[in-house]
């Protein structure tokens, strides 16, 4: 929620001391080390270990919680044969309303990076509506979900999801970019006075 990344790396140190101490390692490790390598931006190892916890899972919960890891972590890396054959796996599950709810927000994010943002506003906004919550936990996604708008001519809800971010979230860097974004916004609209205060 914060962004602080020391914090993160701080956890890869404990999980290693962990590892140092076990002769085996269940699902709740990999998965774990998997969500702090995406959190760090180290996809392709996130993916990695994703797919180690996938061959671990043992309840219908984690058959469900990592293909959805490397879902999001396929759209980044942009391979798109995995996100083919995890969303084939996931569709024959039973998903609970806010799993259902992520599967959405990673078909939006898919179009995004296709550059298809017209397309992608339609999954975005359904995420804002029903699971702001998701977004406020991963302030990284709402920018995306704001910068979407934004490069799809929606400037006025841009503007609105951009001011959300700075006062809801305590990510340092998403609260920079949509500071720059609002700049970007006010230059659209001629106020070239508040987008240099933006800025």
């Amino acid at each position: 929620k914060t962004g602080e990344k020391k914090f993160l790396w701080r956890s890869l140190n404990y999980l290693q001391l962990y590892f140092l101490s076990r002769t085996r390692m269940d699902w709740d490790y990999y998965f774990t080390k998997a969500q702090v390598f995406e959190s760090l931006k180290f996809y392709g190892r996130a993916l990695n270990l994703y797919r180690i916890s996938f061959l671990k899972s043992k309840s219908d919960e984690m058959k469900i919680k990592t293909p959805i890891g490397i879902l999001r972590t396929a759209v980044f890396l942009r391979k798109k044969y995995l996100l083919d054959t995890y969303f084939i796996l996931i569709s024959t599950e039973k998903l609970k309303p806010e799993e259902e709810r992520e599967i959405q927000f990673i078909k939006g994010l898919i179009l995004f990076h296709d550059g298809k943002y017209k397309e992608a506003t339609r999954y975005f906004l359904k995420t804002y509506r029903q699971y702001e919550s998701y977004l406020l936990d991963n302030p990284e996604y709402y920018f995306l979900v704001a910068e979407n708008l934004y490069r799809a001519g929606n400037l006025k809800l841009s503007e609105q999801l951009f001011r959300r971010i700075i006062s809801l979230t305590k990510d340092k860097l998403a609260i920079r970019k949509a500071l720059l974004r609002l700049g970007d916004i006010e230059l659209a609209k001629g106020n070239e006075k508040l987008a240099v205060t933006y800025y």
